[in-house]
């Protein structure tokens, strides 16, 4: 098992930015531990005081944590840790392809349904429902 850290950076090509692929950086038979992080545009403030508007928005932390810890259920992926500041956040990420190996095509599928189901028409959006699996 080899464990690999790293902060990816995006390259920088003249003055367009140009993301390497995830497979030049990580190899995917590999267990990779990774520092990601993410920053909003305009000087928005997503989660936390607004300090503009004066509006709160630490609810929004709480959604965030929960689909965190929610993808990293359906994926073979290990939440190590993560912060949540009012306008970017940082993800310590652990990639597990010895779990994922493990796993059958039925179960890759019923892990994605999982969260992304098939909606109906009629169904409100961002309303989860019980997937039926057989539908696969």
């Amino acid at each position: 098992m080899t464990f690999l850290v790293l902060t990816v950076f995006p390259e920088m090509r003249g003055d367009v930015m140009a993301r390497m692929a995830r497979s030049e950086i990580f190899d995917p038979d590999e267990v990779a531990i990774a520092h990601i992080f993410n920053r909003v545009c305009r000087r928005c403030f997503l989660m936390g005081e607004d300090p503009l508007t004066g509006k709160n928005f630490d609810h929004r932390k709480v959604w965030i944590e929960q689909y965190l810890r929610e993808f990293a259920a359906a994926f073979s992926v290990d939440l190590l840790g993560f912060a949540l500041m009012s306008n970017h956040f940082h993800l310590i990420l652990r990639s597990r392809p010895d779990v994922a190996a493990t796993w059958s095509d039925d179960e890759v599928a019923r892990r994605w349904l999982m969260l992304c189901p098939h909606r109906r028409k009629a169904a409100i959006p961002g309303e989860r429902s019980r997937v039926r699996f057989p539908r696969v």
